[in-house]
């Protein structure tokens, strides 16, 4: 079905023309509680939908798994912690002059001869100031 509308007549739209649009686009009334900034949304989205294509089947099934943790949880999935350093894995951090050197255990973060259970129990042993250890150590960024 060929939708007529342009994205200025939807955006510049009052109500009456806004349920008309979305008949036309649906083939049905809107509901009624909802709002004109959602319908403009949706109908723009349809628009859009008309015109570019559709999303691809991926998004589409990472939008439905998206749609569903939040359904299950009630709210919105968090970032990713990136991976944790595989066993043997150093990292260098020079700090007054001093370059350290932290080896990634099984138990845990060796240096000095010591084992410490995080990252940042190490960077605070290094510098005397709490710290978040993958910041210190350069593995993740900081926040502009």
């Amino acid at each position: 079905m060929e939708i007529p509308h342009t994205l200025d007549s939807i955006m510049n739209a009052d109500r009456s023309a806004l349920c008309q649009y979305w008949h036309d686009a649906f083939d049905s009334a809107p509901p009624a509680k909802l709002s004109q900034p959602l319908m403009r949304m949706i109908l723009s989205d349809n628009l859009q939908a008309q015109q570019m294509g559709e999303l691809d089947r991926a998004s589409k099934r990472a939008l439905k798994r998206l749609q569903q943790q939040i359904e299950i949880t009630g709210k919105r999935p968090t970032k990713k912690r990136s991976k944790d350093l595989a066993v043997g894995a150093r990292l260098l951090r020079e700090w007054n002059g001093k370059t350290h050197v932290v080896e990634r255990t099984t138990t845990g973060y060796l240096w000095n001869e010591v084992t410490y259970r995080s990252l940042s129990a190490v960077a605070e042993a290094i510098t005397g100031a709490h710290w978040s250890g993958p910041r210190f150590f350069g593995l993740q960024r900081q926040k502009p």
